[in-house]
Parts: structure tokens; sequence; C-alpha cells
């Protein structure tokens, strides 16, 4: 059984840091918004981190500059 740790998938994606870059946010509000339902849950490796493909970023950089309230 392959581990996400080594799929392609996860070697393509972005940890959640590189994500709060790319999108100007911070870690802890990218977790927030996650808990509190207001993007969706990102995909876990076995290790637990979160990651992002190309296409969740975009949908993320979508949803995230729609609203208002990005710094909470």
């Amino acid at each position: 059984m392959m581990s996400y740790e080594y799929s392609k998938e996860a070697t393509t994606s972005m940890k959640i840091g590189e994500v709060a870059r790319e999108l100007g946010m911070s870690v802890d509000w990218l977790r927030k918004a996650e808990r509190e339902g207001r993007i969706p849950p990102a995909k876990r490796m076995m290790s637990g981190w979160r990651f992002y493909s190309p296409e969740d970023v975009a949908a993320l950089r979508r949803r995230v500059f729609l609203t208002d309230d990005k710094e909470d």
C-alpha cells in the first residue's frame, strides 16, 4: 500500500505554509477557516500534514478572495 507521503499527488502539491504565502494569509487563518467549515478540509498525509493540489489552491483563492472577512 502506498502512503500519501510517497504518492505523486503529495509530491506535486503544496504544504499549508506554502499555500498561506501564496494566498497572503496566515497558516493560523487557514487552519481556523477549515475548522469552522469556511473552506473545505485539506487532504492529509499519513503523518497528518495538510497538502493542497494546484486545483485546491485555485479553489481556495477563488473562495477566500470572494469573502470580506479574511483577517479573523
